[in-house]
């Protein structure tokens, strides 16, 4: 083990470093066939299977890049005059007409050109997480001098990896794209609020409504859940939601306690309901049951996104499922006036400013069911790893960490183990968050104060078994253009509890050796879980076997459905 150690470092090494030279080299006044030649020789040099499918998805970038370079010449300028005029009938054809600098006619190809770019950079990142395993087990074995190398050896790997991570995140923003992108997030997010409140405030109350209520028996994130479920089918039947909450475990005041009803003409839907019966029900009113039983299934439920939108989401964000989300979240948790300005005083009272990353250590009555327990030292590395990273482009005046938790002792650990960083936590929260005060109202506020923080700050370390960190993140993706990748999960990938299932498809081959997962190109696997060290765990739907593979060999699978409008 220790002899091959060090030739895949110097191996790791030697491919970051002709990576981003490579990277670097992706613009206008270079030709394709000079850089073709290029990874042509890294790909030679550092002959591995992963580096191999690397250096084919960099291909394929650069062939989009050549690609849509192309097309602006014989265009000859940056805007289409002719797109003001091309109004289409579609969804996606009115987001696309005056959305940034880019040619509409172009738009397809740009898509392609981003869905490559955030291949490649998952790609790096899946084999950084490899790496760091592997490395960091023989490392933390070693002793004496060869701990005291690899330690060092560790060091460069990170350098080389984060340098290759802001090339390829700074490719994204060249020749307009940033732009690009903040337009046609703008107006998908425009045409989703639009969308949500023409069903929400409808001008008669009397037509299709969808009822739901607080008697979930779970905790906040699991409870708050259940009302995102009941917004997302009432979103794709085309129903009013009306959330029913006067009687609610967690606060005497009911929903409207601290949030804004679900409509404001619609508050009550008159007394008669029939529970669900499918899609096409045609009662007046319905009312869902929990997730964990509905049937039958909704064609809405998560990860699903209504197809007016998803090719548009596609276009600019990681994971489309969590933006709508997050988009559903952001509406149903519009917070009660005097529950904002308790939020906003206290923001400014704990002193939260940018740059700033949010922890949250979930322990006391979860620990050993349904999580495991996590030393805060656990959590900060990848928090160390976020502001490596961010110091390379941005003036860093102090490294801030927003800690929630349900153990007050979590945020004394970390100031005595971290003296270099600044620790903001609000004690008030962190006291009710105990089992025996969360069901109150001061349980209520404190959670509610934490999850919102946690999702203004710019990077999450958490664990994904909690749906506290889980709300918070997806909360966070409607703030930025894409903040799919601005979280590390110490367990599981994201999920939606009772969801329809997540399937990955695969787009190179895998032998299944060493007893993992065979693969061929187009297979089907539904995920179980990444591992974090390069690896997913997951059932090939063809063959049915359970089994690892490596997670960059597949891309995601988007399900879709027509939403109805009425």
């Amino acid at each position: 083990m220790k002899r091959w150690m060090p030739f895949l470092a110097v191996g790791w090494l030697f491919f970051i470093a002709f990576m981003g030279w490579n990277l670097l080299a992706f613009n206008g006044d270079v030709k394709t066939e000079e850089i073709l030649a290029q990874l042509g020789q890294c790909k030679r040099r550092v002959a591995t299977n992963s580096l191999d499918h690397l250096h084919t998805d960099i291909r394929t970038l650069k062939q989009e890049l050549e690609e849509t370079k192309k097309q602006l010449e014989e265009a000859r300028m940056l805007k289409c005059p002719s797109c003001e005029t091309a109004k289409s009938k579609s969804a996606e054809s009115e987001a696309d007409a005056n959305t940034g600098k880019m040619p509409w006619a172009l738009t397809s190809n740009i898509r392609q050109r981003e869905k490559v770019r955030r291949r490649v950079l998952r790609t790096v990142r899946e084999m950084w997480f490899y790496i760091r395993r592997q490395l960091g087990g023989v490392r933390d074995g070693a002793s004496g001098d060869t701990k005291a190398r690899l330690s060092d050896i560790m060091e460069d790997l990170i350098d080389y990896y984060q340098t290759a991570a802001v090339d390829i995140v700074s490719l994204g923003n060249i020749g307009g794209m940033e732009e690009w992108r903040q337009g046609q997030a703008d107006k998908v997010s425009a045409m989703i609020r639009k969308r949500i409140n023409t069903l929400q405030e409808p001008s008669d109350c009397s037509g299709k409504r969808l009822v739901c209520d607080l008697g979930k028996g779970c905790g906040f994130g699991c409870q708050i859940h259940h009302v995102f479920y009941c917004m997302s089918t009432a979103f794709g039947t085309g129903r009013t939601f009306i959330m029913q909450g006067q009687s609610w475990s967690y606060s005497r005041t009911g929903w409207n306690g601290v949030f804004l009803p679900t409509s404001a003409k619609c508050e009550s839907h008159g007394g008669g309901f029939s529970m669900w019966r499918g899609d096409d029900d045609s009662s007046d009113v319905v009312k869902m049951p929990i997730i964990d039983g509905v049937s039958p299934r909704p064609v809405s439920l998560p990860l699903a996104v209504p197809s007016e939108f998803v090719s548009i989401i596609q276009g600019f964000h990681t994971y489309p499922s969590v933006y709508w989300f997050g988009h559903l979240a952001r509406y149903v948790m519009r917070y009660a006036p005097a529950v904002k300005e308790s939020i906003e005083k206290r923001l400014e009272e704990i002193g939260f400013k940018h740059p700033i990353v949010g922890i949250h250590v979930r322990r006391t009555d979860k620990i050993n069911t349904e999580a495991a327990f996590h030393h805060v030292k656990e959590y900060m590395v990848h928090i160390e790893e976020y502001y490596r990273e961010l110091e390379r482009t941005t003036k860093v005046d102090k490294r801030r960490v927003y800690l929630a938790s349900d153990d007050p002792k979590a945020i004394n650990e970390a100031r005595e183990s971290y003296p270099n960083y600044e620790f903001l936590n609000d004690k008030s929260s962190s006291a009710s968050a105990g089992v025996g005060a969360r069901y109150s109202d001061a349980g209520l506020k404190g959670v509610v104060f934490d999850i919102e923080v946690l999702s203004r700050t710019d990077f999450l370390s958490c664990t994904f078994s909690s749906q506290v960190c889980r709300v918070a993140y997806e909360l966070m993706q409607p703030m930025h253009i894409d903040a799919g990748d601005r979280f590390r999960s110490l367990d599981d990938i994201y999920y939606f509890g009772g969801q329809s299932g997540h399937d990955q498809r695969a787009i190179y081959p895998h032998s299944g050796k060493n007893g993992q997962l065979e693969l061929q190109v187009d297979d089907l696997v539904g995920i179980a879980g990444n591992h974090w060290d390069g690896f997913s765990k997951g059932t090939n739907r063809r063959t049915g076997r359970l089994g690892m593979y490596p997670a960059y060999k597949v891309e995601e699978v988007q399900q879709s459905y027509d939403a109805v409008h009425r």
